[in-house]
Formats: structure tokens, sequence, C-alpha cells
């Protein structure tokens, strides 16, 4: 027993909850591509497969999926490439498996079909940054290939493009801006003249005047 433990198997020959909830896993293949994508993602798992589980209505477990990592799905025994070789045509999810292993949360999230909240100013940035960057690699391309010049020619509109849109925001957040301070100087924040004032009877609406006459008649 201690030398299975020392090679990491012992729950393979004295079942656990977490084994017997990971070898379901391989009977049911909506869960099982799941839980590899969620292995693969590389998030924190509990964070993750509570809203998968809120989703789909499944309860996988933290303790479930981390024991299907360590016995069927482990990351750390092949390397990216090796990843890559061993997907290959064994999978018609090729292109997302791998891509989650570079994937930030973000993009890993999207993956996953999971719901994010995303913040518009924010992508139109990052569009600009992948363009830039994009368009430096493109420029290290030797001699003036017609499909070099092309690239340029695409990705410079592309960054003009993001360039006009956050522009335009700016813009529009400093017209509301505007018309706040407008409204601000023409409104100014004076304390109002007191309800005694306002309504000589007693109150606003006027109701409950009828009760006031009568008191003072008393």
């Amino acid at each position: 027993m201690q030398y299975l433990r020392d090679q990491q198997v012992y729950e393979m020959f004295f079942p656990t909850p977490g084994l017997v909830e990971a070898q379901g896993y391989l009977t049911d293949p909506a869960k099982r591509m799941q839980v590899e994508q969620i292995i693969m993602s590389r998030l924190e798992v509990r964070a993750v497969a509570t809203k998968v589980n809120k989703k789909n209505n499944w309860f996988l477990t933290e303790d479930g999926i981390s024991t299907y990592r360590h016995f069927f799905w482990n990351l750390k025994l092949l390397t990216f490439d090796q990843w890559g070789r061993y997907l290959y045509e064994r999978s018609s999810l090729y292109d997302r498996y791998m891509a989650l292993l570079q994937s930030d949360t973000k993009l890993a999230l999207f993956h996953l079909r999971i719901d994010q909240t995303l913040e518009s100013k924010r992508m139109i940035q990052r569009a600009q940054e992948i363009a830039y960057f994009t368009l430096e690699e493109v420029n290290q391309v030797p001699g003036v290939r017609a499909d070099k010049v092309k690239a340029i020619g695409i990705l410079g509109k592309t960054i003009t493009d993001c360039h006009n849109a956050l522009s335009t925001s700016d813009m529009a957040l400093s017209g509301v801006l505007k018309e706040f301070e407008r409204f601000r100087m023409v409104n100014p924040l004076s304390s109002p003249a007191p309800m005694q004032q306002l309504s000589p009877g007693g109150n606003f609406s006027g109701s409950g005047i009828d009760v006031v006459d009568k008191e003072k008649a008393h």
C-alpha cells in the first residue's frame, strides 16, 4: 500500500469519490470534453467548475476534475509540441485544445463558452495592439513582396480604424461631461427654500389642511 502511494496510484486500487467521478467522465463524452478543456485552460478549477455547473446543471467537483487530471489528462507529462502531435487528427477540437494551452483568462473562458463581462474600449485597444505588433512582425520579412505590402496596408488601416473608434468614444464621453458641467453651472447647488415657505398650508399637496384648521379651531 505504501508502494502504491509512492507511485501516486493508490486511488486506482482503493477508489475515492474523486476517482469514481473521474472515471464517470470517461463514459460521458460531453463532460469529458468539458473537463479536458477546463484542465487545458489552467484556470482555477473550483471557480470554473461552478460556472460550468450553473450553465449545464451538472455537478462537477474540484476533486473529480483534479483526479481526472492526475490519472487521465496530465498536462505536465507532455510539452506543447508533444500535445500538438498527440491531438493532431485525433480530436475535432484540435485548434481549440491547442489554443487553450496558450490563452489568457478571457480567451480561455471564451473557448469554454462561459459568459463574461467585456469592456468595449479595452477590446478596441487590444485589437489595435495586436494589429501594431503584427505589423512590426510583417515588417521584418525581407523584401517587398506583394503579400507583404498588402498585409501592411490592411494592418495599417486596422490600426487607424481602432484609433478613430477610440477617439470617437473619447469625444462622446467628453461631450457628456461638458453637458453635465453646463447643467451644474446653470443649476447651482444652493439650498432649497424651507417647506414652510413653499407650502404655507402645511404640506405640498394640500392634503390635511382641513385637519390643521380644525385643530386650530379647538
